[in-house]
């Protein structure tokens, strides 16, 4: 059981499969004021609701847009906060909001076994990343295995090398 859902009394729950948004009082209460039809989106983030900077960013960790629509016009400000679970793929308890100039923001998260997601809170509604923890190799781990390749082939033609003058002798 994720223990912050038990502190919403009041408030509004968006379900996306296992993914939700949950607001506050505040954030519910602020709703009517936006004077018409308000949706909710809950979407992954893919090159066509992101741009470059947050795509180059974003990499092949997971990602979501969260956006409340009023008719045409996009509302990233709540009046209050909303909670967030997302279901990455993978165990992860960072995650970032990753602005339009593609620089991230930490925010605090807390990752659930139980529900494999991750819930955090927010104030304003962007694109979040959800940074993939497991050990990957780094470029600079792809070098030293070259490198390390690259001297057992020298070795192996020394030793051929050697057999082979010892056998003309």
């Amino acid at each position: 059981m994720i223990p912050e859902l038990a502190e919403w009394v009041y408030g509004i729950i968006v379900y996306r499969d296992a993914e939700f948004v949950a607001g506050d009082a505040e954030t519910v209460a602020g709703l009517p004021r936006t004077d018409g039809e308000v949706r909710l989106i809950i979407e992954d983030a893919t090159p066509e609701n992101i741009n470059a900077a947050q795509i180059r960013t974003v990499g092949d960790n997971y990602a979501a847009s969260i956006r409340l629509l009023k008719g045409d016009q996009t509302i990233t400000e709540l009046e209050g906060v909303a909670t967030i679970l997302l279901i990455p793929g993978y165990e992860s308890d960072k995650v970032y909001r990753v602005a339009e100039t593609g620089e991230k923001q930490p925010i605090d998260a807390t990752y659930y076994e139980d529900v494999e997601g991750v819930l955090f809170t927010i104030d304003h509604l962007s694109i979040y990343m959800v940074e993939d923890q497991s050990e990957q190799p780094t470029h600079k781990t792809c070098w030293l295995c070259l490198l390390i390749l690259v001297i057992i082939i020298i070795i192996l033609l020394i030793i051929i090398y050697a057999r082979y003058k010892r056998s003309d002798e």
